[in-house]
């Protein structure tokens, strides 16, 4: 009661109390979507399948009767593969480049378990397909299996001596090199040599192996790859040999042991 009064007395002096703050409207939150809205959320293996069965669409919508990804998503389709399993990407591109049938996963099954056992099909033979292909001019990128395979091989067909780089003198339109690969180790700082001899036929033109019959290296492998092509071929003292293409550019003809212009250790 006194206090209704004193408020009384002051209100006659132009006093008014200031109002009450207004109570905070609730927020309510966001309905959830129903769960045909909801965000789909994919798996690894999901991702993989999906990609998979993209990628052989493109390549045999022809035989398939459907209708063909463009361009665009099936390059979107091998960033994606290459992204999450590159050994995979690399197969599947050997088998396209090879003319080779490859694993689809079929409607309706596991997506886990069908890649599961497709990496167990394909585990021991993934690297021989590829280096196969890519001797054949597959675009692609290589991992550190592959560098390994190539490295080994030739190691084993350089054993017996001390390997040298050979300069034998020959038309920059057929520039003698060989290959090394993206390992940079202390004993290897320009990385291990994975092509021992090759002839580059112009400037970043096509890339001839000699020592397999027939067989070249894209210049886009070489680049994705992150490998280096040097001058020079890779050879024991003595015994540079192989087969050489027929004279041109005004390269007089030399017989296959002729004495290497000049090596270098």
């Amino acid at each position: 009661m006194v206090t209704k009064i004193l408020l009384y007395f002051l209100s006659l002096f132009g006093w008014k109390p200031e109002p009450a703050p207004a109570a905070p409207t609730p927020v309510r939150p966001a309905p959830c979507p129903p769960p045909s809205q909801r965000p789909r959320i994919y798996t690894e293996a999901q991702q993989v399948r999906d990609a998979v069965d993209t990628l052989h669409k493109f390549e045999r919508a022809h035989v398939l009767g459907v209708t063909r990804p463009s361009a665009d998503v099936a390059a979107k389709a091998w960033d994606l593969l290459e992204s999450l399993l590159l050994p995979l990407a690399g197969f599947l591109r050997a088998c396209a480049h090879l003319g080779l049938t490859w694993p689809v996963c079929p409607r309706g099954s596991d997506p886990d378990l069908w890649l599961t056992a497709v990496l167990e099909q394909i585990g021991h033979e993934i690297e021989r397909i590829v280096v196969t292909a890519i001797f054949k001019g597959c675009v692609m990128r290589a991992w550190r299996a592959v560098e390994n395979v190539m490295a080994r091989a030739v190691e084993h067909s350089l054993r017996g001596g001390t390997p040298v780089v050979v300069y034998a003198g020959g038309p920059t339109a057929r520039r003698e090199v060989h290959v090394r690969d993206s390992v940079r180790t202390e004993e290897h700082p320009q990385g291990r040599v994975i092509v021992a001899r090759a002839y580059e036929h112009g400037l970043g033109g096509r890339i001839e192996i000699l020592d397999r019959e027939g067989a070249e290296l894209s210049p886009e492998t070489l680049r994705r790859s992150g490998w280096t092509l040097c001058d020079g071929w890779i050879a024991i003292a003595g015994q540079v040999g192989g087969r050489r293409p027929p004279a041109e550019d005004g390269d007089a003809p030399r017989d296959d042991n002729t004495p290497p212009g000049g090596l270098r250790r």
